[in-house]
């Protein structure tokens, strides 16, 4: 098990309220460091003690106690007074164990001010107590390994699944149960532990989201909700969708889960958000993360916080976040109008605040069309008398072989359509029509498109990423992945017949800042 590349990236964590307090009158004076006595029941000093100072998202993956590895991982002992000192600890949560022999002691340290040295009350060691319980394993799982977020302790179950820590310090525990092959948790769960006793937990289950310990995440990162709300998303609905674009400039995507499954989003009273992942690629380090909020928190200018860094986690992505958002809200926050060429322009109708494109046409050399591409585009619409009774786009051509006639429009720059889900036009004439993303003027210039068969009749088509044909180079396809990040133009090509005409083109799963 690999469970510690965790510990070797930077270490960002929002502190919560301590759990110990420091000794007045202190006159330590080392910086960035604290202090701690261990003693006996009577009160006498702990001397040679072993003490294990841990983060508490800590899980130990062997029996073997981990060496010092970084600032955060520390092994000492006391002194012949029961003291020990822990120098340079960087700010942060941890568990601090102390054990000699049957003895030990466990408490939670909240370092929060590196830059003054901190005494803690002394920890009283005590007999240590046993804990077992019983892990629901799969048919094809062997044994699964137990862990104690915070304490050096892990153990293997048997092939039932049950598992017994025998020398636990007292007081509140949680454990958690991993099996190699599997990318979450299988069981997560508190328990007291009490000294001299042995305490059953019973079948251990998948923990709720809200039981779960923020303490338990590496790294946080706060979020000013109304830098996500753009104007063009008003008047809110009393739930509206707001969307976090993460890339290398403002995330380290080193730091979680390769596919994202240990996020978790908050609002500022600690209560869990309904978000899902539209994207996650760690390998091109860009995310696009949509978060269902409620018009009061975007009212009340509140904070949404972003928590990272937990092996393991269960995924808690849903599978909608628009269930009982209006269709006419979800259209407006989560599609774009391309045209549907009624203001009889070449200006595209893309919405404020996406900067005014233009339609234009084209040919090869083969072909020749009507109106040429000299021509003013607005040649090129007319009045459909065919059925939609509305402006339509309309290009005539003559192919004298092989080759093609294009209607097409640029985006004013390089784009970004990796989260669309579909792009629905409707569309008559005869021969094939292709559409096409285009990649243009870059050092991997290419397209991916899709070639459709049209009907004299209008028809709605429906184009998603899926139907797009896979790399071939034919035609200069070097495929979706190759250009979903950088999409330039959006082009209607017509080729094998004479005629064609489009309609009211519309983009599906992306928003109007994906554009702008």
């Amino acid at each position: 098990m690999n469970l510690f590349r965790c510990l070797l990236f930077g270490f960002a964590l929002f502190c919560l309220a301590s759990c110990t307090e420091p000794v007045a009158g202190n006159s330590m004076e080392t910086e960035n460091s604290i202090s701690v006595q261990a003693v006996n029941y009577a009160g006498g000093p702990m001397s040679n003690a072993k003490v294990l100072v841990r983060p508490t998202w800590f899980v130990a993956d062997s029996s073997t106690t981990l060496a010092d590895t970084n600032a955060f991982i520390r092994n000492e002992t006391t002194d012949q007074y029961g003291w020990v000192e822990i120098k340079g600890l960087p700010q942060g949560k941890y568990t601090v164990e102390i054990r000699s022999n049957s003895l030990s002691v466990f408490a939670t340290v909240d370092h929060r001010d590196t830059a003054v040295a901190e005494v803690f009350s002394e920890l009283v060691l005590g007999p240590t107590g046993t804990l077992k319980g019983q892990i629901a394993l799969s048919t094809d799982a062997k044994k699964a390994w137990v862990q104690i977020y915070g304490l050096d302790y892990v153990v293997a179950t048997d092939s039932t699944g049950a598992f017994c820590f025998e020398a636990l310090p007292s007081g509140v525990v949680r454990i958690r149960s991993i099996a190699e092959g599997y990318s979450s948790i299988l069981a997560e769960d508190l328990s007291d532990v009490y000294a001299s006793r042995i305490v059953d937990m019973g079948i251990i289950g998948l923990p709720a989201i809200g039981t779960e310990d923020p303490a338990t995440w590496q790294y946080a990162r706060s979020l000013p909700l109304d830098s996500l709300v753009s104007d063009w998303m008003f008047p809110l609905y009393d739930s509206t969708v707001v969307t976090i674009r993460l890339n290398e400039n403002n995330f380290n995507f080193s730091e979680a889960d390769a596919d994202g499954l240990d996020l978790r989003i908050e609002n500022e009273y600690g209560e869990h958000l309904p978000y899902e992942r539209a994207r996650w690629d760690s390998d091109s380090k860009r995310a696009v993360i949509r978060v269902r909020v409620s018009e009061n928190l975007v009212s009340d200018r509140s904070h949404l916080l972003l928590r990272w860094g937990h092996t393991k986690a269960i995924d808690r992505a849903v599978s909608s976040i628009w269930t009982g958002i209006p269709d006419s809200v979800r259209w407006i926050l989560n599609s774009v109008w391309v045209d549907d060429f009624e203001d009889g322009d070449s200006v595209t109708g893309f919405p404020a605040p996406i900067p005014a494109c233009h339609w234009y046409i084209g040919n090869s050399d083969s072909v020749t069309v009507s109106p040429t591409s000299e021509d003013s585009f607005a040649k090129a619409l007319e009045t459909d008398t065919a059925g939609r009774e509305s402006i339509v786009a309309h290009l005539s051509y003559v192919s004298k072989g092989l080759g093609w006639a294009l209607i097409g429009t640029t985006l004013g720059g390089h784009k970004s359509l990796a989260t669309f889900d579909s792009i629905v036009f409707w569309a008559r004439g005869n021969g094939t029509i292709s559409l096409a993303f285009d990649k243009l003027k870059t050092a991997t210039e290419g397209k991916a498109w899709a070639h459709i068969s049209l009907d004299s009749i209008w028809t709605r088509y429906t184009v998603k990423p899926t139907n797009l044909l896979d790399a071939d180079s034919i035609g200069g396809n070097i495929g979706w992945d190759a250009v979903k990040d950088s999409v330039s133009n959006i082009t209607f090509l017509g080729s094998g017949g004479t005629d064609f005409w489009i309609d009211d083109v519309h983009l599906y799963g992306v928003d109007r800042d994906d554009l702008k």
